[in-house]
């Protein structure tokens, strides 16, 4: 039949797992970052107790820590997401590798 498929498809199911994994670990890591954060801001405003040091410190919590916890809850959705995506495409790559070996066998 010749060279019809010059090119492979690569459609990693196990990568689709692993960058899920990875991201929760992401959002883990950003909400522990976070709480830390919080922790030392906390402590950095005993010694800013003025009015002018109460308000870095709420411009810094408010700037900061809102954002991070904004930024965990996006990258734990994408992980979701992704975990989502590949239970619900299961017939896909369990089709994707039976045409692949169908191209092999040709």
């Amino acid at each position: 039949m010749g060279t019809i498929f010059t090119k492979d498809i690569l459609l990693d199911q196990e990568q689709f797992k692993i960058a899920s994994n990875q991201l929760t670990t992401l959002s883990n890591e950003m909400s522990n970052l976070r709480r830390d954060i919080d922790a030392l801001l906390n402590d950095l405003s005993v010694g800013f107790d003025t009015p002018a040091g109460r308000k870095f410190i709420t411009t810094c919590k408010n700037g900061l820590l809102q954002p991070m916890d904004d930024l965990a809850i996006v990258i734990l959705h994408v992980s979701q997401n992704l975990d989502l995506a590949r239970s619900q495409y299961e017939s896909v790559f369990t089709e994707f590798k039976a045409l692949n070996n169908s191209i092999k066998n040709l």
